[in-house]
């Protein structure tokens, strides 16, 4: 999730996740949270600088890592369709060249571990997904160029800036059960992003939506079999993973709409 922080009575300041956050000296911010927070702040080093934030120490005692202090993404003016999908690019390079070109950290046989999870989750909201799963996505069928380090949540909202204005991927999310190592759960993030994500937030004005999806689809370059449909299936997948954790009505119904609509229309 993104750094949108509210003061507390402890000097620390509070994301929506609910993980903490203290400047503990000058330039260093900490994150706290838990296990899971430690994890995110191992995932991020081994991502890297180039992409993600400098992670200056990861405590597993106290779940928490130190990061280097960063500026949020400015939207102040940036309201248009053609402005959210530049923005969208802008991840879109981060991920091409500081990203997706290396190799997973997880073995070949933990990356494909998870087509019986997701299939669980998707039975769930209709058997037709997991139908569309299985025809995207064949057993049988796995090339070795398809697995690749992943960032995992580069939504907008996890953009942020250095101090000399550029930009990189905070929040990063490890694959793990039924989110596969694959480049177009990357896209699928940044694609949730189109359609409003960070206007749901307050993020950012109005600009995002289905035009801007589509707009933004179509601008994708092929790199595969059914490849813009499997970008349109984690779309909606991600949208799906928001229903248990939504915290209003307003999110609940945006991420199911969504959810429903674009793993609908996915035509293989």
């Amino acid at each position: 999730m993104t750094l949108r922080l509210r003061v507390s009575l402890d000097d620390t300041t509070m994301g929506i996740s609910g993980a903490r956050f203290q400047l503990v000296s000058a330039g260093i911010v900490r994150k706290w949270g838990g296990p899971d927070v430690y994890e995110q702040g191992r995932y991020l080093q081994r991502l890297g600088d180039k992409a993600c934030p400098k992670i200056f120490h990861v405590d597993d005692v106290r779940g928490c890592y130190d990061m280097e202090f960063l500026l949020p993404h400015d939207t102040h003016g940036r309201e248009t369709k053609s402005d959210i999908i530049a923005d969208g690019w802008d991840i879109a390079h981060i991920l091409e060249e500081h990203v997706w070109p290396r190799p997973s950290v997880y073995a070949r046989a933990e990356l494909q571990n998870w087509r019986e999870p997701l299939a669980g989750f998707l039975s769930k909201l209709s058997y037709q997904y997991v139908e569309t799963m299985k025809t995207l996505y064949p057993a049988s069928d796995w090339w070795d160029e398809a697995e690749c380090m992943i960032h995992g949540d580069p939504t907008i909202a996890n953009m942020m800036h250095r101090t000399t204005g550029e930009p990189v991927l905070i929040d990063a999310i490890a694959p793990r059960g039924k989110m596969p190592s694959l480049r177009e759960v990357d896209l699928g993030k940044v694609s949730q992003s189109m359609l409003g994500w960070e206007e749901l937030l307050g993020d950012r004005p109005r600009g995002g939506g289905l035009d801007c999806f589509n707009a933004w689809l179509a601008q994708q370059t092929d790199r595969g079999t059914h490849w813009k449909q499997k970008i349109q299936f984690w779309t909606g997948i991600h949208c799906a993973r928001i229903l248990p954790y939504a915290p209003s009505n307003a999110v609940h119904d945006w991420a199911r709409r969504y959810a429903v609509r674009l793993l609908d229309a996915v035509r293989v």
